[in-house]
């Protein structure tokens, strides 16, 4: 019985394989370029980060030659979206804001976007800007990061970037806020309190996490 049912079983098989075999299908992919389905698509998108701020021991230096491969390679890829991150501890000296500090990368990447009118989301890792042990946010730390922003858009005129992402991935472990929502929501909501007294928030810009 079972060697019968075996054999039947195989023989369906079989008879399913050649019909594949014989038949041909075809099939008509039809791409209309003149009508949008979905409006809220931005497009292509990457990270680009400054090369010499302190989240790493490793430092790079792009020559001139070096931005010009990048530029060129962005001018392939057209990317539409940008996310730009940084540590704004890194500006810090002698507890005092450098905003200048590094600022001939942070130019070459804001003034590429801003010239190819790349969408930007800007942000800070978030080390030093809350602590998960003491469940506390860095309130100095945190207006430095508003005074920044205020910065690049007020006083420079990078109206590129539109989105600020304050701490990398709040939600996992490994990350500043370690997945504590209260102490992010806190760190955000102190953030944009300090960009509306710096008069920032006029420029549009908008936060996520």
């Amino acid at each position: 019985m079972i060697k019968s049912t075996l054999y039947i079983c195989l023989l369906l098989v079989l008879c399913i394989v050649a019909t594949g075999q014989c038949q041909t299908s075809h099939t008509t992919v039809t791409i209309n370029t003149k009508k949008i389905i979905n409006y809220s698509y931005i497009g292509n998108g990457a990270e680009w980060d400054p090369y010499q701020l302190n989240y790493g021991k490793v430092k790079f230096k792009p020559s001139d030659i070096n931005w010009q491969k990048l530029y060129s390679r962005l001018n392939f890829m057209r990317p539409q979206f940008m996310r730009v991150m940084i540590n704004t501890t890194s500006l810090i000296k002698d507890g005092k804001l450098n905003v200048t500090y590094n600022h001939l990368q942070m130019s070459k990447i804001l003034g590429y976007c801003q010239k190819h009118g790349v969408t930007v989301v800007f942000g800070d890792w978030g080390g030093h800007m809350v602590n998960s042990k003491t469940n506390k946010m860095n309130r100095q730390n945190l207006s430095f990061a508003a005074r920044y922003v205020k910065y690049l858009i007020n006083n420079k005129g990078y109206t590129c970037i539109k989105y600020y992402n304050m701490i990398n991935e709040p939600n996992g472990y490994w990350s500043a806020a370690d997945g504590n929502y209260h102490l992010w929501s806190r760190a955000i909501s102190y953030f944009h309190k300090e960009l509306v007294r710096l008069g920032v928030n006029k420029k549009g810009i908008y936060y996520r996490s």
